[in-house]
């Protein structure tokens, strides 16, 4: 195959030869250049058409008028990297610390040992003692306990009805809002569930029951106390110091001065503990006070005092004193001097 220079050569010699014939002959050699260039790129077109997917070719012309295909293989540098969408962004969650318990937080229901034990009935009604004692952390519990009482498979078969006071225990006086009551580890406090021993208006049976379900006030878990009882028209008095319920505990005497007849006896704590009446008691002012037999105030409590009556069988009469705070308790004593 002739080249390229050739090809011009013989298309000069021609034209001398041949009058008329270098027009033609000019153009079929250009015809043939034509036709040669095509062949020789067609191999380079399927090799760029293959490299198009590994890297970059260029076409550069050589000193000797021939084509080449230099291919460049991409560096790393213009590689795509590959794109991995973010992970969402979590939300931050606090960890979870447990609330520093203090006095001034509600009695938890699992903190709280509860019994039940049924009382002595009187004119007619019955009552049932509830029990609350501490055997954690210092706390505090005030209102109603929800109270429920059951079969002996467990299931419910009447509610208690809230009342501030009733035949048995409960708030002393004319107070309706519940103390808040102090629990140290070990303290009790009480509730008194009082009720009918008999249906009215005939007087016929109540329900017996096998036991009650307990709801601390101001908490949701609930504690079922085994007590079997029967009683009709159930009421649940707020909780009060103690273990009395306020149906009133007996206390010890109370000596003023030692070797001397000034004594308190008789000294009865209602929705309160008999440590609180000693308090109440021992506040009380000296037989040499001006104010001796009036009325005084200590630690809360308000106390009115009156004549006591004369002893039937003979002694020294000396005076009664009832005293009682705002939030329903009460401590009634006598004081002989």
């Amino acid at each position: 195959m002739r080249t390229e220079d050739e090809l011009r050569r013989a298309i000069t010699e021609a034209g001398s030869r041949v009058p008329g014939a270098s027009v033609d002959a000019r153009q079929a050699v250009a015809r043939r250049v034509r036709h040669q260039r095509t062949a020789r790129l067609a191999p380079v077109a399927l090799v760029a058409t293959a490299v198009l997917a590994f890297g970059v070719f260029q076409l550069v012309g050589t000193t000797s008028g021939k084509s080449s295909v230099v291919v460049t293989s991409p560096s790393h540098e213009q590689r795509p990297e590959p794109t991995t969408a973010p992970p969402p962004s979590a939300t931050a969650v606090a960890p979870l610390t447990a609330h520093p318990r203090s006095s001034a937080d509600p009695c938890l229901t699992r903190q709280l040992a509860i019994s039940a034990a049924q009382g002595s009935g009187a004119g007619g009604h019955g009552n049932v003692l509830i029990v609350f004692r501490n055997t954690g952390p210092s706390c505090r519990i005030v209102g109603y306990p929800g109270v429920a009482a059951l079969d002996a498979h467990g299931s419910q078969l009447g509610q208690a009805r809230r009342t501030a006071t009733g035949f048995f225990g409960g708030l002393q006086g004319s107070a309706i809002t519940p103390q808040t009551v102090q629990l140290v580890t070990g303290g009790t406090a009480s509730a008194v569930l009082e009720g009918l021993n008999a249906a009215p208006p005939d007087g016929g049976p109540c329900p017996s029951y096998a036991g009650l379900l307990v709801t601390p006030p101001a908490q949701t878990e609930s504690t079922r106390v085994p007590v079997a009882f029967s009683m009709c028209g159930l009421q649940i008095h707020p909780v009060v110091p103690g273990s009395d319920g306020g149906t009133g505990t007996a206390c010890a005497d109370y000596g003023f001065k030692p070797q001397s007849s000034d004594t308190a006896t008789s000294i009865t704590a209602y929705a309160t503990t008999c440590a609180v009446a000693r308090s109440v008691v021992a506040a009380g002012p000296d037989t040499s006070a001006p104010n001796f037999g009036k009325d005084y105030t200590a630690n809360g409590f308000t106390c009115a005092a009156g004549p006591e009556s004369q002893p039937s069988g003979g002694g020294m009469a000396g005076w009664a004193y009832a005293c009682s705070d705002r939030h329903g308790a009460e401590v009634t004593f006598d004081r002989h001097a």
